[in-house]
């Protein structure tokens, strides 16, 4: 496995590095981030793109005056509803405008039924801010673009990327991010996670690797070349979550000392097998028994991939079932 010498987690972890092997599903298979704004507002909306298209964010922009019209009001609402975000360009134009209302509108209709916050602010003058977006924090355009525009990468981060994701619960949350993908000699997966207490002071530092044997690996380059390599990572962590066994997926973190496991897994599934190790290091006090289940965390993980990306069409759904099939030994 390819490990850091140290065996310490990557610096690049939550701080917005570069695009790992699979980052292009960010632009060609993510859910896109829907720009509204005034066409009052068109150069700073086509500038704000331009850097996001360069950042490799999938976005979604209007460039045409928007007039009335169902089969505009249609596109516009089917945009919104398949959008990762919803970044709302505020200005003392756009806080007027009807259609950047009923973009608003359609966004805060996604965030009740998705109970999550797809909407960020983005400021670009002195305004009158809607009511309901006054207790988030907005993305400040009005001085330096630079700054801001790193700034609104950081906060929508987990919002666009199906790489990475948090998983929430009443004691503690954890962010987790595929760090790297490589398919040769064997497909190999590497996870990071960083578990945090909401109200005890300790955090969980867990390196999850993940290699497939000959079967496994000729599998996953099919994905690769058939341009599914994003759905090929959803089916290798389904089939990892699924074999591995809830209790021999516990790893105890009590100790002050970094605990390491592993397991040889073997799928029902024509010779598929992977073999999973795995690093969890505890820093801060201890309270009691305190670990990190894999199969639970697995599962989490899957359950953000899933929400995050798009159904396969009928065409690839058909071609992700002979891979299956021709790929069995």
């Amino acid at each position: 496995m390819r490990r850091d010498p140290a065996g310490e987690l990557p610096g690049a972890f939550g701080g917005g590095g570069g695009p790992d092997n699979g980052s292009r599903d960010l632009q060609g298979d993510g859910m896109p981030v829907f720009i509204s704004y005034s066409h009052q507002d068109s150069a700073f909306a086509n500038r704000l793109a331009e850097e996001l298209f360069l950042s490799r964010v999938h976005i979604w922009l209007d460039k045409h005056q928007l007039e009335g019209g169902e089969s505009l009001r249609a596109r516009i609402g089917s945009a919104i509803g398949s959008a990762s975000a919803l970044l709302v360009c505020l200005s003392r134009m756009s806080v007027t405008s009807v259609w950047c209302a009923e973009e608003l509108r359609l966004g805060l209709l996604k965030e009740l039924e998705e109970s999550r916050w797809i909407i960020v602010p983005i400021l670009l003058e002195d305004c009158d801010v809607p009511d309901f977006l006054k207790d988030r924090i907005a993305v400040d355009f009005r001085k330096q673009f630079e700054q801001a525009i790193q700034y609104l990468l950081y906060t929508i981060q987990h919002l666009i990327s199906i790489t990475s994701g948090r998983i929430e619960a009443e004691r503690f949350y954890t962010d987790w991010r595929i760090v790297t993908a490589s398919w040769e000699p064997h497909y190999e997966l590497e996870v990071t996670a960083v578990q945090a207490a909401t109200q005890l002071k300790y955090t969980i530092l867990t390196q999850v690797w993940v290699s497939g044997n000959e079967a496994a690996s000729k599998r996953a380059r099919a994905f690769r070349d058939a341009g599914l390599d994003w759905y090929g990572r959803r089916f290798l962590i389904s089939t990892v979550a699924n074999v591995i066994g809830s209790q021999m997926a516990w790893v105890d973190v009590s100790a002050d000392e970094p605990v390491e496991a592993s397991w040889d897994l073997q799928a029902n599934d024509g010779g598929i097998g992977y073999y999973v190790e795995l690093k969890s290091t505890r820093l801060g006090s201890s309270f009691g028994s305190l670990g990190f289940e894999l199969r639970a965390f697995l599962f989490h993980m899957l359950d953000i991939l899933n929400k995050n990306s798009r159904e396969l069409t009928a065409t690839e759904k058909a071609l992700s079932d002979r891979i299956v099939v021709e790929t069995r030994m």
